[in-house]
This record gives structure tokens, sequence and C-alpha cells, in this order.
């Protein structure tokens, strides 16, 4: 995508409750659309990982949701990661991504309580955070943006260069 036409795309990166590895100030940033039960994400996650570990400060890596309808606890997962990052924070949120993806064939509310626990979050405050429109709303917003960039399988990566190029994987 030229700098012209992403203009006229709406920006990939979220501008509240980015949940974002390395810098922020990167020189590129690899924003991934994924899906908790997609199989290809987990195996995907270790290598952005290893992106951001290896570049050192020059690549950055936003997570965001693209919940497939063929995966019927991909968005509840999603919605209890967004809860976990925004009550105990990002270093939560991407402990508890982790956890979902190597629990992703067992994925239930009792999971989530579960990984939620783990990284200091109550079952009851996650069950109080899920249950807020706001947070189902900021995961549809992920799977607009997604679609609107032409996503529509997972992992959907998008690069975004300093000069605003974007580049879809």
């Amino acid at each position: 995508v030229t700098p012209e036409r992403a203009e006229a795309l709406i920006d990939p990166r979220r501008a509240e409750h980015r949940r974002l590895q390395g810098n922020s100030d990167a020189q590129v940033t690899v924003i991934e659309f994924s899906d908790y039960e997609c199989p290809f994400c987990a195996r995907v996650h270790p290598t952005l990982e290893k992106i951001v570990e290896e570049y050192q400060g020059e690549v950055a890596w936003e997570y965001r949701h693209l919940p497939l309808v063929s995966h019927p606890n991909a968005r509840p997962a999603a919605i209890a990661a967004e809860c976990v990052g925004d009550i105990a924070g990002d270093e939560a949120f991407w402990t508890f991504s982790e956890y979902l993806f190597a629990n992703q064939r067992s994925l239930n509310v009792r999971v989530y309580e579960t990984g939620a626990e783990a990284v200091g979050v109550s079952t009851e405050a996650l069950t109080t955070c899920m249950e807020q429109p706001e947070i189902a709303e900021r995961v549809l917003d992920d799977e607009r943006t997604a679609l609107a960039l032409g996503g529509s399988g997972t992992p959907f990566n998008v690069v975004l260069y300093p000069d605003n190029t974007i580049r879809t994987i």
C-alpha cells in the first residue's frame, strides 16, 4: 500500500489500549491480527517475539484481535485478554496470551479464570470486566480494522514503515 493509499485507509494501530511489545517509537511496527483458537497464530507468535528481540528497539509488535466465526471460543478469549491487560497491564496481557495459545484446544471460562488468576487478576474482576460492552466493542473495532485492511483470515499481519507505507502479510 503506497503512502497515498495509506492515508485513505484507517491507521492499523490502536489509538488507545495498545498491546505492544518492543519500543513504541520503533521505526517499523508489525500489527498482528490474531485469533486465540488459530493454530497458525500460535505458531507465528514465537516468531514475532523473536523479531522484536533480535531487532532491539527497531521493531515493535502490536497485537490486535480477529476472532474467526469458525472459532467459537476466540471472541470470549479476546475479551478476557483485553480485560487482563486493562486490569493487570501489558506484561500480564502478553503472559495471558501465551497461556491462551498453549491451551487453545480447551478454551472456556475456567481456562480464562485460571490464566487470569496466574497473572494476578481475580475471577470476580475478570467476570465483571468481561461483561463491559466497551471491551467487546474494542474487539469488534479490531475486526473492522482488519477487514478494512483486507484481512479475512488469521494470522493477518500489517507492517507499518516509517514513511507510513503499509504492507499486509
